[in-house]
């Protein structure tokens, strides 16, 4: 198992929180922002398994026009690193 240190930010939302990754564009919505954040760290780690598994480059970041601190600055609760585990060579 490799890990992987990928950038995250926390959105508060009408009803809870939504974790975004900008390095691969996966969001994950939780009632907290510790829900948020773990749903982040598993939906990542089947996407990282998703792209190795069909060959293809795990990168996919968020275009700067549709990067929420930048669309919505005044929703962004908190920026943070996350570690993901993954098994496999990525592109």
């Amino acid at each position: 198992m490799q890990k992987i240190q990928l950038a995250g930010v926390l959105l508060t939302q009408a009803k809870g929180f939504t974790a975004h990754c900008p390095d691969v564009d996966v969001y994950a919505d939780g009632a907290t922002p510790a829900k948020a954040k773990r749903g982040l760290r598993e939906s990542i780690e089947i996407y990282l398994d998703a792209t190795i598994a069909s060959d293809k480059p795990w990168r996919r970041p968020v275009s700067r026009g549709e990067d929420p601190r930048r669309t919505y600055p005044d929703a962004v609760v908190e920026k943070f690193s996350i570690k993901c585990s993954y098994s496999g060579q990525l592109k």
